[in-house]
């Protein structure tokens, strides 16, 4: 039992030991993360993204800022800061897409008579900023129709399979055509004459007539723009038209987009004689534009003026070239040390909190304004220095035996350490290492003889960032006592 005893004991005390260990271990040699802390500030709007940063087109946006998401953006429409659904997706001819029109597949607004083809005035339900896919079947034509130009149309059939122009996709079958002139807009393209592009069925490209998605019959074939030749009840805005005769006008297959057959906005249709069968329904559709031909500069920020400062640095950007960026400021002397980055709303920034001599990482990830392409990030490094500081010395009258107060200034105020107060160079007493607080240190003197002597004091900092210094002597008199003890 004694034995079980003593064994308790030591385990304990060997507790005790272990524990005292660790804590002397923690002081002397601590645990540290070696993880990065950085601050990041942002600024500016990407464009695209408000009423107050809009976009040139969808492609602009694109080409800006690198998107891959589909969605409502701002854009320039005939100098209005508009909100347009887009396809940004680079599986889609690499996005860039503005909606013009759209069309459900049970309505009459857009077919070849209606006015919304020719006429610049009208609009029809542009708060319908959606797709039409799913369950979402809805009309609506948008000022985007009227007033972009565009050389690239591009037409989704979402209720119908997917292929077409564009394979890999999963949006429904695709109509991929250039326009009949460069910067064209819809209204420009539907207000023309009839414009044959090639046979419905051709096999080059793409078959515009899917082969089965649109009726088809093989004596003459047309797919294109405002096709007219097939006569009455064979109109079509954009689409095909084929006859088994070798000419038009007893037609027996009409198809695309804007039909005059039951005034149709989009669908397929086949009385007689088709070779391939197409749905024979109507159908929904989405229209979207795109410009390939514009071209944009590549946007350019730089650094200048960079500068290290006292535990921290000064920078300027030219954001001439980018409508937004985010900036980011990391200690690489000390990865633990949190930095505070300020925009002085000029151009200029400021970083603090860093000490003398350590080396700052600034990282700018930009977006390119409007007229301008890009996105992608720069870098740059400084070293902060130390700040240098001054001291002067302030104190009243002084007598012997009486009791006065000698304050020192130090500048700047934001320097941290400790003031040494001197009397003919010998430290007076009560006055070593007196802390400064807001740029002050006091010191309470009992002179304890009359006469000449000069004050001194030195200042040393204690935060790795300011210099040391020391006051301008100061000449005393030490005048007689006054009062009684």
């Amino acid at each position: 039992m004694q034995q079980v005893a003593i064994s308790k004991k030591l385990a304990i005390r060997a507790t005790y030991l272990l524990t005292i260990c660790a804590l002397v271990l923690s002081v002397f040699y601590p645990i540290t993360k070696a993880f990065a802390v950085s601050t990041t500030i942002q600024s500016g709007c990407t464009v695209g993204s408000s009423s107050s940063c809009p976009g040139d087109s969808a492609i602009q946006i694109k080409l800006a800022t690198g998107t891959t998401t589909n969605g409502t953006y701002w854009i320039n429409v005939n100098g209005i800061a508009t909100q347009i659904y887009c396809i940004m997706d680079d599986a889609m001819d690499g996005g860039g897409w503005m909606m013009v029109m759209k069309a459900a597949n049970t309505g009459t607004t857009f077919n070849y008579g209606a006015s919304y083809w020719t006429d610049t005035s009208t609009t029809y339900q542009t708060t319908n900023l959606r797709r039409n896919d799913g369950s979402n079947n809805e009309d609506a034509k948008f000022n985007s129709f009227n007033y972009t130009p565009a050389n690239r149309i591009l037409a989704i059939f979402p209720d119908a399979s997917a292929g077409g122009a564009i394979s890999g996709q999963t949006y429904g079958f695709t109509w991929l055509e250039s326009t009949t002139a460069s910067n064209q807009t819809m209204i420009s393209l539907f207000n023309g004459p009839e414009y044959k592009i090639r046979d419905a069925n051709a096999a080059s490209p793409y078959r515009a007539d899917g082969n089965g998605i649109f009726s088809i019959e093989t004596g003459i074939s047309f797919f294109g723009f405002n096709f007219v030749d097939g006569g009455s009840n064979n109109k079509t805005r954009f689409g095909i038209g084929t006859n088994n005769e070798q000419y038009w006008g007893s037609n027996d297959t009409r198809g695309g987009i804007g039909l005059d057959f039951n005034s149709w906005s989009a669908g397929d249709n086949t009385n007689c004689c088709a070779v391939t069968a197409g749905v024979q329904r109507q159908m929904k559709f989405e229209m979207y534009v795109k410009n390939t031909a514009t071209t944009y500069s590549t946007a350019n920020p730089t650094f200048s003026s960079t500068a290290g400062t006292a535990g921290g640095a000064t920078f300027a950007v030219d954001t001439s070239t980018i409508s937004a960026e985010s900036i980011t400021v990391s200690d690489v002397t000390n990865s633990g040390r949190t930095l505070s980055v300020t925009d002085n709303g000029n151009g200029t920034f400021s970083i603090t909190g860093a000490l003398a001599n350590d080396q700052i990482s600034i990282a700018l990830t930009y977006y390119a304004k409007s007229g301008y392409k890009g996105t992608s990030t720069i870098n740059t490094t400084v070293n902060a220095t130390s700040g240098a500081t001054g001291a002067s010395i302030s104190i009243g009258a002084v007598n012997k035996l009486n009791t006065t107060t000698i304050t020192v200034a130090v500048s700047p105020s934001s320097a941290y350490g400790t003031v040494n107060f001197y009397w003919n160079n010998r430290i007076i007493n009560r006055c070593s290492s007196r802390t400064v607080t807001t740029g002050t240190a006091t010191c309470t003197w009992k002179p304890m003889t009359q006469g000449q002597g000069v004050l001194t004091a030195t200042f040393s900092p204690s935060d790795g960032v300011y210099q040391a210094s020391s006051a301008t002597p100061k000449y005393v008199v030490v005048g007689k006592r006054t009062g009684t003890r």
